[in-house]
């Protein structure tokens, strides 16, 4: 055998034992939660720490006589937060739902590539063993001289490449199918125990429904504490609708010195019922006797069932969306100006939820919130009010229910 072969062979050798050294890359898995339900699992570890914060903060008012109020209005929270909590956990797994049906189409899809690839590979084992290496060393060997061993060289190495990609991709599908159904699993389990604290959630909350409704009796039967109760919402309530009052005044005012008022909404012609369906007033507009002391009701109270959607009753922007000690938790509606030159505003309160944020644009019969007894309630209703430039106006002259 002359050098020239003898060399060749022994290249070929050498270009064979490195391919197979060659390790193939690694395939990178991304995080089980994508960015759709990262957001959403924040969401509910954030509200697991605010529902923990009011816990203890109940325990500690819990027994004082004098701090039965805000024990209520702690209570009032925890159950909003429970709520939300819920509301967010549903959507979470609606996401995972979603996430799990697009993992396994990208299973599917990956199980067809990797039978293609595999039976590709299949294909080059049969003929790398029908033909073995002499195949490759005959190549090489009736090299004629070095410019056509370099020619053959390069043949040799794209078909020694191709069988090494071939391997390599072959592996990298595995790793990437493998990685995809541990994601499949981990959200399955994932969405499993978020189902299953779901329900403890809802049980959660039901309880303390039934908790806040037999503190609200225990606080009847007590005259005295109802008393107090009575007069420090009276107090806050004498605050707040001060602060109102300036609120709407500065809007109505600005609002007047524009020649041409622009709003982010259309204003509607007239002010809707907030309540659709229930249209029995329980506490009317004006003077009435509570505990013996002469009350001036600031709007009217409409009962309905807890959790009750509550329309917008006319278009507007969201001023104040927010909890109070004695509203509870309360939207303001700045309605526009109307065309005698008056700001319109409306308020909602005592309600279990709230159904828009500040700055948020609503229309006519939008929901806004929902029926609760939050703040200084005795029960599921709606207190609505209308104002004009900040002035509480009776509202059944503005609203007709039906």
């Amino acid at each position: 055998m002359s050098k020239f072969k003898r060399c060749a062979i022994a290249f070929l050798t050498a270009i064979v034992l490195v391919s197979a050294l060659i390790v193939p890359r690694s395939v990178v898995k991304s995080d089980a939660a994508d960015a759709r339900t990262q957001s959403l699992q924040d969401q509910i570890a954030a509200l697991n720490k605010q529902i923990d914060e009011y816990k203890a903060q109940i325990s500690d008012l819990s027994g004082k006589k004098e701090s039965a109020m805000e024990a209520k209005s702690k209570l009032d929270q925890l159950i909003a937060a429970t709520q939300q909590k819920i509301d967010t956990a549903e959507e979470l797994s609606k996401k995972l739902d979603e996430q799990i049906a697009d993992t396994e189409g990208r299973i599917a899809v990956k199980e067809e590539e990797i039978k293609a690839t595999f039976d590709k590979f299949l294909e080059r084992m049969v003929v790398s063993y029908e033909q073995g290496d002499a195949s490759y060393l005959s190549i090489l060997v009736n090299s004629e001289n070095m410019a056509d061993f370099l020619s053959r060289m390069d043949t040799v190495n794209s078909i020694l490449e191709y069988d090494r990609e071939l391997k390599i991709k072959y592996q990298n599908e595995k790793a990437s199918l493998e990685a995809d159904k541990k994601s499949l699993e981990e959200d399955r389990a994932y969405q499993e125990n978020l189902i299953a604290e779901l329900k403890l959630d809802k049980e959660e909350n039901e309880k303390l429904v039934g908790e806040q409704e037999e503190f609200l009796n225990t606080i009847q039967a007590d005259l005295d504490a109802a008393k107090a109760q009575y007069n420090d919402a009276k107090a806050k309530e004498d605050e707040l609708d001060a602060q109102l009052k300036a609120i709407l005044a500065e809007i109505a005012a600005r609002q007047r010195a524009q020649q041409t008022p622009s709003y982010d909404f259309i204003p509607s012609d007239g002010f809707g019922w907030p309540l659709p369906g229930h249209t029995y007033i329980s506490s009317g507009f004006g003077w009435r006797v509570i505990f013996g002391y002469q009350d001036y009701h600031r709007g009217i109270d409409i009962p309905a069932p807890s959790g009750t959607p509550i329309h917008a009753s006319k278009s507007g922007v969201v001023v104040s969306a927010t909890y109070h000690g004695s509203y509870g938790n309360y939207v303001l509606l700045d309605n526009g100006m109307n065309a005698s030159g008056y700001g319109e505003s409306t308020l909602y309160a005592h309600m279990s939820m709230l159904g828009c944020a500040v700055g948020q644009t609503v229309n006519q019969g939008d929901i806004i919130g929902y029926v609760g007894t939050t703040g200084n309630s005795t029960g599921n209703h709606l207190h609505f009010e209308v104002r004009m430039n900040g002035e509480i106006q009776n509202p059944l002259n503005y609203v007709t229910p039906y």
